[in-house]
C-alpha cells in the first residue's frame, strides 16, 4: 500500500516537474540551423512594454496618366511642322498630372469604410490589443500597437489598395477583377521535387465563366507552317505584376492557382512562402481600400512602467512566493512540501495558459495572477492543516474543502466573467487573467492537488 501510494506521488511530482520545465525554461527545436523556443511568447500590455504609434496619411502625390482628350492640330502648326515631327507627335500619348486621389473619393464615408478593411485584415493577421482611429475630416488613420507585435512585417499589406486585374498584356483590356473573386487561399501540393505553395484564386458564378472563356483563348498556337504565337495575360496587384503567362488547359472549375516561389524542401523558405500567399489572400479577401495611404510617422513610445520597475516588482513577488514556500514547510513539514510542489505545479500550468490562450499581460493582470496564486495558497495551506492534524478519510477531507472552496470563490467567478465582456481594456484584462486562474485552479486541484495529498497521506498509514 505504501509502495504503491510512493509510486503514484512520484508520477505526479514528476509530472508537475515536467509542466515546470516546460513553463518556466520552454521547449527548444532545432529549426534552420539553430535552436529556438517554439512556445508561445507572453502578449505583454503597451504600459509594459511601449508602443508603436503609425499614422497612416492620405496620399497627396501625382501621377501622370493617359490624357481623355487630344488637341486638335492647326492649319498654321500643320504648315510650320515637318512632316517627320508630325509622325512623332502622333506616336507620342498625350499624358495629364491627376492627383494619386480624386476629390471624388476623398469623403468621410470612403475614411470610414478604409479604417474598417485595415481593421478587418488587422484581425486576420492576429494582430490583437491594437487600437485604430480614423479622423474624417482629413482621412488620416492612427494604429497603436505594442511594440514587438510584427507590426513592420505586415505594413506593406495593411495599406495594399487590394486592386486585383487579370489583363490582355497586349492591349490591357481587363478581364477579371475583383469583382469576379469569391475567396482566395493557400494551398499546397508535395512531390518528389519538394513541396510548391501557390494562392488558390476561387472565382464567384461569372468570373469562372469569363475564366473559362479566356482560358482558352489566351494560349499558344502553331500555324501550319509551324510557327508559334502566344496570347498571354498579365496577372496585377495594385498595378504591380505577380506574372504574366497563359494557359495550358481550360479552367472549367472556377479556381486559379498561382504558385508562389519555387518547390523546396527548406523548411525556412516553405514557412515564407506560406506567409506571403497568406498576406495577399488576406488583402484579397477583405476588399479594396478606395484611397491610396502612405505611411506618415512610424514611433516607438516608451512605456510608462520601465523595464526596472518592472524587474523590482517581479523579484518582489518571488521574495514573497519564497516566503509563502518557507512558512508552509516550517508549518505542515510533509504536507507543506506537497504544498509547496502543488503551488508551483499550479503557477506552472497557469502561466501555460497564459501563453496559448493570448492573454495580456498588464499590471491588472499580474494583479489578477497574484489574487490567484494567493486563493491556491490559502487552499492548500488548509488541506495541510486537516491532515496533520488527523489524515484518516484524506479523500473525504480534501472533498469538503474542494467544495467549500469552489462557494467561498462564487462571488470571484461571477465578477471574473463580468469583467471579461467588459469594454475596458484595464477591467477586461483583469477579468481574464482571473478567470483562467479560477479555472485552472478548479481542475488543477481536483486531478493534481487531491491526489498528492492523498497519496501522502496513505503512506502514513
Amino acid at each position: 500500500m505504501k509502495k504503491n501510494s510512493a509510486l503514484k506521488l512520484t508520477i505526479l511530482i514528476v509530472c508537475i516537474i515536467l509542466i515546470s520545465l516546460i513553463s518556466f525554461v520552454g521547449i527548444y527545436k532545432l529549426q534552420g540551423g539553430m535552436i529556438k523556443n517554439i512556445m508561445p511568447d507572453y502578449l505583454v500590455s503597451k504600459e509594459l512594454n511601449g508602443t508603436r504609434l503609425i499614422k497612416f496619411v492620405v496620399d497627396d502625390s501625382t501621377k501622370e496618366v493617359e490624357s481623355a482628350t487630344t488637341e486638335e492640330t492647326t492649319e498654321e502648326a500643320s504648315e510650320e511642322t515637318s512632316a517627320e515631327d508630325e509622325t512623332e507627335e502622333q506616336a507620342d500619348e498625350n499624358t495629364e498630372t491627376v492627383p494619386v486621389n480624386s476629390k471624388e473619393v476623398l469623403t468621410a464615408e470612403n475614411y470610414e469604410l478604409s479604417k474598417n478593411i485595415i481593421q478587418k485584415r488587422l484581425n486576420q493577421f492576429n494582430m490583437i490589443n491594437y487600437d485604430l482611429r480614423v479622423d474624417t475630416t482629413t482621412g488620416d488613420i492612427a494604429l497603436e500597437v505594442p511594440e514587438n507585435s510584427g507590426i513592420d512585417d505586415i505594413l506593406g499589406y495593411l495599406l495594399s489598395q487590394g486592386t486585383f486585374k487579370i489583363i490582355d498584356t497586349e492591349t490591357e483590356e481587363v478581364l477579371l477583377d475583383n469583382s469576379n473573386i469569391e475567396e482566395a487561399k493557400t494551398m499546397y501540393y508535395t512531390d518528389t521535387t519538394g513541396t510548391t505553395v501557390y494562392l488558390n484564386i476561387v472565382f464567384n458564378d461569372e468570373g469562372k465563366q469569363k475564366l473559362e472563356e479566356i482560358s482558352k483563348t489566351y494560349v499558344q498556337t502553331t500555324d501550319e507552317e509551324g510557327n508559334s504565337t502566344t496570347k498571354t495575360i498579365t496577372i496585377k496587384l495594385d498595378d504591380e505584376t505577380i506574372t504574366t503567362t497563359y494557359f495550358g488547359q481550360t479552367m472549367s472549375n472556377g479556381e486559379l492557382p498561382l504558385t508562389i516561389g519555387s518547390p523546396t524542401t527548406d523548411s525556412n523558405t516553405l514557412q515564407n512562402y506560406f506567409v506571403q500567399s497568406g498576406e495577399i489572400a488576406i488583402v484579397l479577401n477583405n476588399g479594396i481600400i478606395p484611397i491610396v495611404y502612405d505611411i506618415g510617422t512610424n514611433e516607438y513610445v516608451a512605456p510608462v512602467i520601465t523595464q526596472d520597475i518592472l524587474n523590482k516588482i517581479i523579484l518582489a513577488a518571488i521574495i514573497i512566493f519564497a516566503l509563502m514556500v518557507v512558512y508552509l514547510i516550517i508549518r505542515h513539514r510533509t504536507y507543506g512540501i506537497i504544498s509547496a510542489l502543488s503551488i508551483i505545479g499550479y503557477i506552472a500550468l497557469y502561466l501555460i495558459v497564459v501563453r496559448f490562450t493570448d492573454t495580456i499581460i498588464s499590471l491588472e493582470a499580474m494583479a489578477a495572477i497574484g489574487i490567484a496564486i494567493i486563493l491556491e495558497f490559502v487552499f492548500v495551506q488548509a488541506i495541510a492543516k486537516k491532515l496533520r492534524e488527523n489524515s484518516a478519510n484524506a479523500d473525504v477531507t480534501i472533498k469538503k474543502e474542494l467544495i467549500k472552496n469552489i462557494s467561498l470563490q462564487i462571488p470571484m467567478y461571477i465578477m471574473a466573467v463580468v469583467f471579461v465582456f467588459v469594454e475596458w481594456e484595464t477591467i477586461k484584462s483583469f477579468g481574464i487573467a482571473l478567470f483562467w486562474g479560477l479555472i485552472i485552479s478548479l481542475i488543477y486541484n481536483f486531478v493534481f492537488t487531491r491526489l498528492m495529498f492523498i497519496q501522502r497521506a496513505n503512506m502514513k498509514k
